[in-house]
């Protein structure tokens, strides 16, 4: 069911090559001419592919059967490393990256890693705006990236962070917002590549995807491409009990981030969404501690509350015998300082 990691570098030999540099026009050459398989120019080429796992011991045969995406195997340890790479090669298709630009984002961590990472390998400067809340790991993180960070009071949540960030690119010169609230290309690239590998790493065998919300890019790319497989399949969004805006509750800070940004995201489909399941900072909490002892899966709190959202489910006897899948998105490995 998994997909392994060398058939994915053999796959991408045939790719174009990030970057315009001598050194990597020769390395594209090789590839086309079937020399180097296993190399690639850029670390955002090798995202993708990642195994599927059957959490058989966290959730037993006699419920639901649950198979989540190892995402953490993506270059810089998330699914954002799907997106980052689009969206910068669409800015520049577009017309939005000038010669000598700056690109501007606001992120809880995983996009801002990704972006910075893609941006580095091209000699791009960035500025990540994160609420200062988030882990000084995420910030050390970042700045090896070459990346300037801005901080914003974490009581202004992503919201506020969107915000300066928004105001930044605005008054600085030659700057592009990549914004992944908004920006569309974020979602289709999930759809083009999150959403077709989970359905065939399952062998077209989908019931419920469960995954958390935050820029909606993922939750909605992936569930627009599985719908369009199969319109029954019920698709699940999860924020936290302290910020759930789509069941319309106010904000506050928590520790799930990346999702319960504040704010419902241009890029979340509400049409896509059969349910929508709040999960408290204890619960995810537990299915953090849960998932590490019985799979021998680090995850962060982000990705136990997409766990905690599904072991829900699993007392119902309703999804008895379904098939679940969700994402593992975050290792937990900077959430703490």
């Amino acid at each position: 069911m998994a997909t392994s990691r060398r058939a994915f570098l053999q796959w991408s030999a045939t790719a174009s090559v990030v970057g315009a540099s001598a050194t990597g026009t020769a390395l594209a050459q090789e590839q086309q001419d079937g020399q180097s398989a296993n190399t690639i120019a850029h670390g955002s080429q090798a995202s993708g592919k990642t195994p599927l796992v059957h959490l058989s011991r966290a959730f037993p045969e006699q419920g639901p059967q649950v198979l989540a995406k190892m995402e953490t195997m993506n270059p810089t340890g998330s699914h954002k490393d799907r997106i980052a790479r689009s969206m910068i090669d669409s800015a520049r298709k577009g017309g939005k990256l000038s010669s000598d630009p700056r690109v501007v984002a606001a992120s809880a961590g995983p996009f801002g890693i990704a972006l910075a990472s893609v941006c580095a390998a091209e000699s791009i400067p960035t500025t990540i705006v994160i609420p200062d809340n988030v882990s000084p790991k995420v910030v050390a993180t970042l700045q090896q990236l070459g990346a300037d960070v801005v901080a914003t009071p974490a009581a202004e949540g992503m919201k506020g962070a969107h915000e300066k960030a928004a105001a930044i690119a605005e008054k600085t010169p030659n700057s592009w917002f990549a914004d992944q609230f908004s920006d569309p290309v974020s979602m289709q690239a999930y759809h083009d590549t999150l959403g077709p590998e989970l359905w065939e790493d399952a062998n077209g065998k989908v019931d419920v995807l469960v995954l958390g919300v935050g820029s909606g890019g993922s939750l909605s790319g992936v569930g627009k491409y599985l719908k369009e497989k199969n319109p029954n399949i019920e698709v699940i969004a999860v924020e936290p009990e302290a910020s759930a805006a789509l069941s319309g509750g106010e904000h506050s800070p928590h520790q799930m981030h990346g999702i319960g940004v504040g704010f419902v995201a241009k890029n979340v489909d509400r049409d896509l969404l059969d349910r929508t399941m709040k999960v408290s900072n204890d619960d995810a909490a537990a299915w953090q501690s849960k998932v590490g002892r019985l799979e021998g899966i680090p995850t962060g709190l982000t990705s136990a509350a997409n766990l905690a959202a599904i072991a829900k489910l699993a007392n119902d006897p309703a999804y008895k015998g379904k098939r679940i899948c969700t994402c593992i998105c975050d290792n937990g490995s900077r959430e703490s300082g």
